[in-house]
Parts: C-alpha cells; sequence; structure tokens
C-alpha cells in the first residue's frame, strides 16, 4: 500500500479476502463485546542475515538428499548448508 496500491490490489496479490486486509490495516476488535479497538499488527522487516531462507546450495543439498530417497527428519537432523 505504501507503493501505491489499493487495498484491494494488495489483497489479491497477498492472497487474502479483502475484509482482512482491511481488518489488518485498521485494527481489529480485542473481542466482539469490546468496543476498544486494538492497534493494527506491525512486522519489523527482518535483517538479511541467517533466517528461513535458504541459499541455493542448501536447496540442491536438500533436493540430492530427496532423490537418494532419505528421511525428511535425517535431511533435517544433518549439518546446516
Amino acid at each position: 500500500m505504501r507503493q501505491g496500491y489499493s487495498n484491494k490490489e494488495v489483497c489479491r496479490i497477498v492472497g487474502i479476502n479483502p475484509r482482512t486486509g482491511k481488518v489488518w490495516r485498521n485494527g481489529r476488535r480485542a473481542h466482539r463485546a469490546c468496543r476498544r479497538r486494538v492497534s493494527p499488527v506491525h512486522r519489523e522487516p527482518s535483517s538479511a542475515g541467517p533466517g528461513r531462507c535458504l541459499r541455493e546450495s542448501g536447496r540442491i543439498h536438500i533436493a540430492d538428499r530427496l532423490r537418494e530417497k532419505v528421511s525428511v527428519r535425517t535431511i533435517a537432523a544433518g549439518p546446516p548448508c
């Protein structure tokens, strides 16, 4: 939305219902009986350091191990890539 897209367009891109997008943007009620508004959810962007994203070498390692019919648990227990 900071780039000028409408709520409807942003929701289509993200893959959520426009009503959900409106609630996320404007805040949500803590409970239906409660009239007090709760502030919208804001997340700080994560750093570029180690995290959830895999490098290409890690993806290749996982793909190779899956082709070898190794279990997912064994792959996960292996050394990090």
